[in-house]
């Protein structure tokens, strides 16, 4: 079983996807402005979209996880039972 990811990892990866969905939503996304700020943009978009994905992939396996448990401790009483 692979150790939980500490809460503050969490928080600074929400964190990141926040910035750069916000970075992405608030920059003006024209073909006009510089390449630099478009770049920015697009860059911020990727970065928000991937730290999103890869919370909710988290929270699915967490949640995959304690369901596995509660189905194995349910498991290991009804062997009991039998017995």
């Amino acid at each position: 079983m692979a150790p939980a990811t500490p809460r503050a990892g969490l928080c600074l990866l929400s964190l990141l996807g926040l910035v750069g969905l916000a970075s992405a939503a608030f920059s003006p996304f024209d073909f006009h402005c510089s390449p630099a700020c478009l770049f920015g943009s697009i860059f911020g978009l990727m970065v928000g979209l991937a730290v999103v994905g890869l919370l909710i992939g988290w929270g699915i396996a967490w949640f995959m996880r304690r369901r596995l448990d509660r189905l194995e401790a349910t498991n290991s009483d009804l062997e009991l039972q039998a017995v």
